[in-house]
């Protein structure tokens, strides 16, 4: 349960962080027509690849947030584990 609100958290902050870059790009003058356009399939193809561009970041950070995880866990206390060889 604690790890599917690890992958959630970062879910979030993928996702503020698509969307503070889009406004950053709009605050420097980029200009954004697909809210004037009439062409739904234009308009559904940005939406998927938006996604997809969601679901990309989440997965590499999901991941490398378990592989940083799996390095720096402790080692449990078992016989022979805590003096050196």
């Amino acid at each position: 349960m604690l790890r599917s609100h690890y992958s959630g958290l970062i879910g979030l902050a993928v996702a503020a962080a698509i969307f503070s870059l889009w406004r950053l790009d709009c605050t420097f003058g980029a200009r954004q027509l697909l809210h004037l356009s009439r062409d739904s399939q234009a308009k559904a193809l940005v939406h998927i690849l938006g996604m997809a561009l969601w679901v990309c970041w989440v997965g590499i950070s999901v991941v490398a947030c378990m592989a940083y995880d799996q390095v720096y866990e402790l080692v449990p206390n078992l016989p022979g584990l805590g003096a050196p060889i």
